[in-house]
Parts: C-alpha cells; sequence; structure tokens
C-alpha cells in the first residue's frame, strides 16, 4: 500500500479547495443567468441590473480559470529540464 505523506494531503485538499471554488462560481453564474431571465420577463428596468451580476458572475469565473492555467504552466515550467 501505498504511503500518504503530508505533500500528498496538502495537494488533495488544494484540489478540494479549487473545485469547491468552481461549483460555488458556477452556482453564481447559474443563479445570475436565472433570476435576469426570470425578472426580464417580468420587468425590464430590473434586468439591467441582473444582466450587471451575470457579467460580473463570468468575470469571475474566468479569473479563476486564468488562475487554474497559470498553476498548470507553473508546474509545468518546474518539470521541465
Amino acid at each position: 500500500m501505498a504511503e500518504i505523506d503530508l505533500g500528498f494531503l496538502a495537494r488533495q485538499n488544494e484540489r478540494i479547495l479549487a473545485e469547491l471554488g468552481n461549483i460555488r462560481e458556477e452556482l453564481a453564474l447559474h443563479s445570475a443567468t436565472i433570476a435576469r431571465l426570470d425578472h426580464t420577463v417580468t420587468s425590464q428596468s430590473s434586468a439591467d441590473a441582473l444582466m450587471l451580476a451575470e457579467m460580473r458572475a463570468i468575470r469571475s469565473q474566468v479569473a479563476r480559470l486564468v488562475d487554474r492555467i497559470n498553476r498548470v504552466e507553473d508546474r509545468v515550467e518546474e518539470i521541465r529540464p
């Protein structure tokens, strides 16, 4: 059986926390989209504010993806000779 060290546990914990952050951002994005669509049907004035909330959620999601890509690129650079 493989031994589990603190480094392994730390990496697993980091992966779980990153995934939790992704799930939260997905939820925020979908909630903002649904709220906008729901209010678009009922009133146009609140639809603009909801569109802004949706755009902020998308921007946050993209920023997190960019951070993840940068971390992967850093790891690749560490591995390369």
